[in-house]
């Protein structure tokens, strides 16, 4: 028994080895991403970054995303860099279909485009991809087989950026049927922003941009939070999205449109 004992502690000992070996990127990882969010990053924009926007895991997550990491949030951003395929599986789809629901409940996507886009939420249903990128980022994109089918499932294109936590920053549904017949609520722009985490920030400035930007819904900004969300819609779908943005930006860009904030 003593002799099976010593054979097995070598081998024990190399799997040991073998398994932390695995293990230890991904703990590496985990420590980096944590420290990236955590700490101050010096910019050349005369702007810096508040203590209760670090101290915000959204805020946080949009800062890094624009400044550290400079991935994209937005319309095919997997194009522009810092994305890495992954699969598509049954826990990514479990994931579309909560976001949807959240979306629902808080009265920013419709009953028929609700419904519309649970029916694609299938692995045969379209062409389904999964990517990531730093800071727990996980995009999931849903484009027809078909651009022209008679199938009305075969219309609709999802584009969703979650973070970790599952909160969508940025969410896009387009169904070239053009059935987006109902207008988002009032206060489409504080339900999104409250879905972010991003309500404890009192500071919000209600830009009107109507006039001078195509399709322009509902938008909010925070100086403090430094991010700007918005929700546009039009005949064929909705886009939420929210960035980061310093109030240097967002003055020079309110000047643009020429809009009083409100």
């Amino acid at each position: 028994m003593t002799h099976k004992a010593d054979t097995l502690r070598p081998l024990l000992r190399c799997a040991v080895v073998v398994l932390c070996s695995l293990l230890l990127p991904l703990a590496v990882f985990a420590l980096w991403d944590r420290a990236l969010l955590a700490a101050s990053h010096a910019r050349t924009d005369g702007e810096t970054f508040s203590a209760a926007g670090r101290h915000n895991p959204t805020a946080c997550t949009l800062y890094a995303a624009d400044h550290v990491i400079k991935v994209t949030l937005g319309f095919s951003s997997v194009w522009d860099g810092g994305w890495t395929e992954g699969v598509m599986d049954t826990d990514a789809l479990t994931r579309v279909r909560q976001t949807l629901r959240t979306l629902h409940e808080a009265e920013l996507l419709t009953d028929s485009a609700y419904t519309a886009a649970l029916e694609v939420c299938r692995p045969d249903s379209g062409s389904w991809k999964l990517y990531t990128a730093p800071c727990g980022l996980t995009q999931l994109v849903r484009n027809p087989k078909e651009l022209y089918t008679d199938a009305d499932t075969e219309h609709i294109c999802l584009y969703i950026i979650l973070t970790n936590d599952g909160a969508p920053l940025y969410f896009n549904y387009q169904n070239d049927l053009g059935n987006w017949n109902e207008g988002p609520v009032s206060d489409a722009v504080t339900r999104y922003c409250a879905l972010l985490g991003l309500d404890e920030f009192t500071d919000w400035q209600y830009p009107d941009w109507s006039a001078t930007v195509r399709d322009f819904g509902s938008a909010a900004y925070s100086p403090t939070a430094q991010v700007y969300a918005a929700m546009n819609s039009n005949l064929f779908g909705v886009t939420l999205s929210a960035a980061s943005m310093t109030p240097q930006t967002f003055a020079a860009l309110n000047t643009q449109y020429g809009e009083e904030i409100s």
